[in-house]
């Protein structure tokens, strides 16, 4: 029997622990935490306040091939139900509650219903999201051509690589008027 030592106890870790021990090794997993579980896990503020540090939800449970191969193999689905949430989040403010929809279409139409005179925006935002996953979803494939072609294909990466969401919705590409405040 191979001897296999792990070093991180976050998801990665856990998971590749797991597939390993399946395939017959002995597994030694390092983790510098007290707790296991990396960005799956939470932890509590002064005062009881408890912060929830990673994954909210999962995408592609069912429909992604290595998702389905790795859950498959570790019999996540003989013991985890899976839910689709009808939330995303949930925001409490001093002018009331908001609730975020967890489909895209559905957060769209939810955040302009809420900011009417900033539905151009919220739209322009949606379509930049969209356009910066796709460019995402392409570095998987490069060869070593479209390098030279980086910054003209991949701009909107280079663009927003280190904006936070307030920085580009204060731009005045996106911010119309001050309304956009929960």
């Amino acid at each position: 029997m191979k001897n296999i030592v792990i070093i991180g106890g976050g998801l990665g870790g856990l998971s590749a622990g797991a597939l390993l021990s399946k395939d017959g090794y002995k597994v030694t997993l390092l983790e510098q935490h007290d707790i296991v579980g990396g960005c799956a896990t939470v932890f509590r503020r002064k005062g009881g306040f408890i912060c929830e540090v990673g994954l909210h939800e999962m995408d592609g449970v069912y429909t992604n091939s290595t998702i389905k191969k790795v859950f498959e193999k570790l019999d996540v689905y003989k013991n985890i139900e899976f839910v689709k949430p009808k939330e995303f989040f949930k925001v409490y403010t001093k002018s009331g509650e908001f609730i975020m929809p967890d489909s895209v279409n559905s957060a769209k139409k939810a955040l302009q219903i809420k900011f009417p005179r900033e539905a151009k925006a919220i739209e322009q935002y949606f379509e930049l999201i969209s356009k910066i996953s796709n460019c995402l979803e392409k570095l998987g494939n490069l060869q070593w051509y479209h390098y030279i072609l980086f910054p003209l294909v991949f701009y909107p990466i280079l663009k927003y690589k280190n904006k936070s969401v307030s920085d580009v919705v204060s731009s005045p590409n996106f911010r119309t008027n001050p309304s956009l405040v929960f």
